[in-house]
């Protein structure tokens, strides 16, 4: 049905990452985390603009993650990299909305001896995007593959 996702599969079932997996065009699972105000995220990256905590709302920080659970929750990786992302921001998640990402396989590729892949994730809150992202990854770097 139109709009319905499933969701990311658990670990024990998740395929490991390789060109066959990740095809131009697959549809991922959904990853699906309600945001809460009080994880300690802003703790984390040591945040001093106050704007989140008052208002309570989702750090552009935290929204990006969603690119790497994107892929770290459909395919079983080894060793891999974060390259980078394009983030758009569009809207606002706040404290209790259920976040989720929906996300396609954009391109998989060799460069220099890496397999890359590239994934088109949008994010959501309650069901209305606050962001967009193109997230490139090295999953399976050349010194995995070399003897």
């Amino acid at each position: 049905e139109p709009g319905v996702w499933r969701a990311a599969p658990p670990a024990a079932q998740r395929p490991p990452a390789a060109p066959e997996v990740l095809v131009p065009g697959t549809e991922l699972g959904a990853v699906d985390v309600v945001f809460d105000a009080d994880d300690g995220y802003l703790d984390d990256v040591r945040e001093v603009v106050g704007l989140y905590r008052t208002q309570r709302i989702a750090h552009p920080g935290w929204i990006s993650r969603f690119g790497n659970w994107a892929l770290a929750d459909n395919v079983r990786l080894g060793p891999w990299m974060h390259v980078g992302h394009t983030i758009r921001h569009l809207g606002i998640a706040r404290h209790g909305q259920m976040v989720s990402a929906r996300s396609r396989v954009a391109a998989e590729y060799e460069r220099k001896g890496h397999r890359f892949c590239e994934l088109d994730v949008v994010v959501s809150a309650d069901e209305a995007t606050v962001a967009t992202i193109r997230h490139v990854a090295i999953y399976r770097p050349r010194q995995v593959m070399e003897p």
